[in-house]
């Protein structure tokens, strides 16, 4: 084989395999957790979650506040992550945006974003008709439309974990040790 074949050879590999995905964008991530009520949801999920443990509620007030605080910045980093991994690259994350700024889209994540505030507070989810039911056909046509595209297949996918590795788990305790006050025991 000479150099020209090897070369040709070596140029046909390159072009089969397909590039690889951006991941979206820190600003596309943002907008996108606003999009879906994830933006000030974070702080609330954990203070419901953590609430729920009896230790926390052992805690003194200034060591809960503290606490918090101290998780939050992990937690929005984690989500971050999640909101990357489910959308997984640029191109799906900007459709997402682009169809959230139609009149269809608009609307849908209007609902979306309410179910996600109702089930955060507890409450039952919207009625699709009390936001979706007046809705122009040209606008419903958006929607439809979207809803087969590849982009909208974000909808069937699992969220990913925001679990806490054992390393992040022991670093945070010896963070909240030292800057909370809070026993070892307690966490």
């Amino acid at each position: 084989m000479n150099l020209r074949q090897r070369g040709l050879g070596f140029l046909l590999v390159f072009l089969a395999v397909p590039a690889s995905a951006t991941l979206p964008t820190h600003e596309q991530v943002r907008q996108l957790q606003q999009l879906f009520g994830f933006d000030s949801a974070v702080v609330q999920v954990m203070e419901t979650e953590i609430g729920k443990e009896p230790a926390f509620a052992d805690l003194a007030p200034a060591q809960r506040t503290c606490l918090l605080a101290r998780i939050e910045p992990i937690m929005s980093v984690k989500l971050v992550d999640a909101f990357r991994t489910l959308f997984g690259d640029e191109q799906t994350a900007g459709q997402w945006i682009a169809f959230a700024e139609t009149e269809g889209g608009g609307k849908l994540m209007q609902f979306v974003r309410k179910g996600v505030e109702s089930s955060i507070n507890g409450q039952p989810a919207p009625e699709p008709e009390s936001m979706l039911g007046g809705l122009p056909q040209a606008a419903m046509m958006q929607v439809v439309e979207f809803m087969g595209t590849p982009a909208a297949k974000v909808l069937e996918r699992e969220f990913p974990d925001l679990d806490m590795t054992d390393a992040e788990l022991d670093a945070f305790k010896d963070d909240a040790q030292t800057h909370c006050g809070i026993e070892d025991t307690t966490l």
